[in-house]
């Protein structure tokens, strides 16, 4: 009886998410923006100043 019950919920547990992970979306997402941007920061070009700029 507690196989049948353990099955039934390792296959409704993973049912439920779909519809949570189909509207997930990574640009507007908190936790994807907070997490993105250091390592963006990291690999961007950094800025040179060029010969109309102040240095």
């Amino acid at each position: 009886m507690a196989g049948r019950m353990a099955c039934v919920a390792s296959v409704a547990l993973p049912a439920a998410a779909p519809p949570k992970l189909l509207t997930y979306d990574s640009a507007t997402d908190e936790d994807a923006v907070r997490r993105r941007s250091p390592k963006e920061s990291a690999t961007a070009p950094a800025e040179q100043p060029g010969p109309d700029r102040a240095r």
